[in-house]
């Protein structure tokens, strides 16, 4: 049998293999390039992902402190009369916040008034037939203004003024003194006198009862009680080891009060802790010392004044006073803090369009920097390449 041929396949298989080697290379070249176009693109991405923008925002920054307000009678008086021990209130007082005037009965003990009289001269004394001084004239001025006719010379204690008082006494429902008995000798009322237990002077006219003088049945304590003059200020604290040292007077403020009404003010002077709330203060060594000399020790409280105009039956009942510490130009123009840059020289710029742009920063507060005379190109809304 012949054996059977068939043709060589060497020359078939190399040009294969050197195909295939060749196809692999170029998939493999062509792998390389796009990986490399790839890195390239996200690398450029990358790049175009960091850079940072903000925007210039025009606003006014301002920072505050916040403290609730009280309200202090300046204008009170403390009513001391001499009383004994066994003295005992015999009649109602009038009720705390009566508007008292001159010539008024504040209290009755052992049945006996206590009249309140306009003067800067304290009683010291009793006033009788015979007696000068300024004490006596201010006693006449009320009573000449209650319509009691009186031609005594004015601080003198005449015969007019006994007649005066004789008849003041009885109509405010008591007896003169040393008049027991009203159907005596009608000349004794020429020569009636006024115990010293029995007037009081204050600075002022008018006064409204802040504290109750005496209750019936008891005996009168010292001070008997408090008035005042209806005259008010408002006042705020703070602490003085921090929000104090932000605190300073003349800046703004804005009271709130509980029904919304807002009341501009501005900052007075500091006061120091021991200010009363109440009563005339009559040693004046503490006010000698200037204000800084008076502020407490650190961590103490200390107290603001406001000034203010108070409205007519303003309620400062839960009442808060908003100060402004600190506070850049109204309506600033502004750019974010990390838009600016600082040079070792202390130049600073923002970057706009890629330009360096001057500036000056003022306040800053809350991530923001007030620009003082920003440059024309620092429009609000303008675009900020962060460095």
């Amino acid at each position: 049998m012949d054996q059977q041929q068939y043709p060589p396949r060497r020359g078939i298989i190399v040009p294969l293999l050197v195909l295939l080697l060749v196809a692999m290379t170029c998939l493999a070249l062509y792998a390389f390039l796009m990986g490399t176009n790839t890195q390239a693109e996200s690398e450029k991405k990358s790049e175009e992902a960091e850079i940072l923008t903000a925007k210039v925002v025009q606003q006014t920054l301002a920072e505050t402190y916040q403290a609730p307000v009280s309200v202090v009678q300046e204008g009170a008086a403390e009513i001391a009369p001499p009383v004994s021990a066994s003295s005992v209130v015999t009649r109602e007082a009038p009720a705390v916040g009566t508007v008292l005037e001159s010539g008024d009965v504040v209290a009755t003990i052992d049945e006996r008034p206590l009249f309140i009289f306009e003067g800067g001269v304290p009683a010291y004394r009793d006033l009788a037939p015979g007696v000068r001084g300024e004490d006596v004239a201010q006693v006449q001025r009320t009573l000449v203004a209650l319509g009691y006719p009186i031609y005594d010379e004015l601080g003198e204690y005449g015969k007019d003024t006994a007649n005066a008082v004789y008849l003041f006494y009885l109509n405010s429902g008591y007896y003169p003194p040393g008049n027991v008995d009203a159907s005596q000798d009608d000349d004794a009322r020429y020569t009636t006198s006024m115990p010293r237990s029995e007037y009081f002077f204050v600075p002022h006219e008018r006064y409204t009862v802040s504290s109750l003088c005496g209750e019936v049945g008891k005996a009168p304590q010292q001070p008997l009680c408090t008035v005042g003059d209806g005259s008010q200020t408002l006042r705020f604290s703070v602490d003085s080891s921090t929000a104090a040292q932000a605190v300073k007077p003349e800046q703004q403020a804005v009271v709130t009060l509980k029904d919304g009404q807002r009341l501009q003010a501005t900052v007075g002077q500091a006061r120091p802790p021991e200010k009363p709330s109440s009563a005339v203060n009559t040693d004046k060594s503490a006010d000698s010392a200037p204000e800084s000399q008076q502020l407490p020790p650190e961590g103490k409280v200390q107290y603001f004044e406001l000034n203010i105009e108070i409205p007519e039956g303003a309620d400062f009942t839960e009442s808060s006073v908003i100060v402004t510490t600190a506070s850049s130009s109204p309506d600033a123009i502004t750019v974010p803090e990390p838009a600016v840059s600082v040079e070792t020289s202390g130049r600073q710029y923002v970057l706009v369009n890629g330009q360096q742009v001057d500036i000056t920063t003022g306040h800053c507060q809350g991530g923001y920097c007030e620009v003082k005379d920003p440059n024309p190109l620092l429009t609000p809304g303008a675009e900020l390449t962060l460095p």
